[in-house]
């Protein structure tokens, strides 16, 4: 008898523990409406539900990506649409500035105007999104276009050498891509700056002082010199580096030969940008430079040609916008899939995890019942004298 009221007793209390876990389970689904929350409590729905969650962070990052793209996408088609505004402003200019009627001083006051659109669409093909070129394809740091180029560097001694060749390396479109610059024997003085035809254009000898040294040319161009040596001007020899050889409207694409490419996902990418040196640029830069010199300097006949220039860099202009809006279109398109797949995915794993609040009331108004009697049982087992006696 006695070991028979203690397996009973012990039964009792295995069965009590069990029914709180229930309760205690099923509490925790009504309070996270989830049916599991830990893999011990379903092992292979638990490791469904994370494949769900992985796919779920694959349509987000597509979403974000896709919206980097739209974003960047979207700039440039502000600075495009500008700068067909401009070229359309400057056809119009150019047909009133072609006319016989219109004399030197009227032409003049056109250029004013023509050279004002001209920085802004210098400003526009140099546009920028969060501080990075929109139109310098991989390039972001720097400017797209640039009238202005870097060159190397040339060692000089005093007696020994007195002239430089400095060669332009960063703009394939400059008129004069060599320089040699000559020193006078001591090295002190700047005597000559010969182009590559070795014409000397230099306004006037240049005294070479330690630092910068602006060297101002005939055809346009400023070479910054630096020199880097011994303080005492150059007598014992140096490094003199040349850079940015500005010349007015020689503009150049100094940004990079490759696309900014946007992962939508494992398998799709777009292109999220437009280069500079799509034909369009330079056209509409070049015209435009050349309709404010033909205006400046009463040239009809060079008014007519950039006309004509303008006209063709206009409809490349338009041609480009429109790529831009099929890009965009097609970013959208893949905008709403991924949305889709972002509510299906929603859908379906709440689906999986949801708890089924019925059924986990109704085993726990069980739990309580079996619980109830439990404890009754319990305590009239406790209320008998042999039950006292085995404790």
């Amino acid at each position: 008898m006695r070991v028979s009221t203690s397996q009973q007793y012990s039964n009792l209390l295995q069965g009590i523990s069990k029914q709180q876990d229930i309760v205690a389970t099923r509490n925790e689904q009504v309070s996270s409406d989830k049916r599991f929350l830990r893999p011990s409590q379903a092992g292979f729905e638990y490791k469904t539900s994370l494949d769900f969650r992985h796919a779920q962070n694959g349509v987000e990052g597509s979403l974000v990506a896709i919206g980097v793209a739209d974003s960047r996408l979207a700039a440039s088609e502000t600075l495009l649409l500008d700068m067909s505004n401009i070229l359309v402003r400057a056809q119009t200019l150019a047909v009133q500035a072609n006319s016989a009627q219109l004399g030197a001083q009227e032409r003049q006051t056109i250029a004013v105007e023509a050279s004002h659109l001209l920085d802004q669409l210098a400003s526009d093909v140099n546009g920028t999104w969060q501080g990075q070129a929109l139109f310098a394809g991989t390039a972001v740091d720097g400017d797209a276009f640039s009238t202005a180029f870097s060159a190397g560097t040339g060692t000089f001694t005093p007696g020994v050498n007195t002239s430089i060749v400095v060669s332009q390396v960063s703009n394939a479109n400059a008129v004069n891509d060599t320089y040699t610059i000559v020193l006078n024997a001591a090295g002190t003085q700047i005597d000559r700056v010969d182009d590559g035809l070795g014409a000397n254009q230099l306004a006037a000898p240049v005294v070479l002082a330690g630092g910068a040294n602006a060297l101002n040319l005939t055809n346009g161009a400023v070479l910054d010199a630096t020199f880097t040596g011994p303080a005492q001007a150059n007598v014992d020899g140096g490094t003199l580096a040349v850079s940015k050889a500005n010349v007015a409207g020689n503009y150049a694409y100094i940004g990079s030969n490759e696309d900014r490419i946007v992962a939508i996902s494992n398998t799709l990418t777009a292109k999220s940008n437009i280069r500079g040196d799509d034909p369009a640029f330079l056209q509409a830069l070049q015209g435009l430079q050349a309709f404010v010199t033909a205006l400046q300097t009463n040239d009809l006949t060079g008014i007519g040609t950039a006309l004509d220039t303008l006209t063709s860099a206009g409809v490349k202009a338009i041609d480009l916008t429109s790529e831009v809006g099929a890009r965009m279109s097609s970013l959208e398109a893949s905008k709403v899939s991924n949305e889709d797949m972002r509510y299906t995915l929603e859908r379906s794993l709440n689906n999986h995890e949801s708890a089924d609040m019925a059924q986990a009331m109704s085993k726990i108004a069980q739990a309580n019942v079996m619980l109830q009697a439990s404890y009754s049982l319990v305590s009239r087992l406790e209320s008998m004298s042999l039950v006292n006696f085995l404790r």
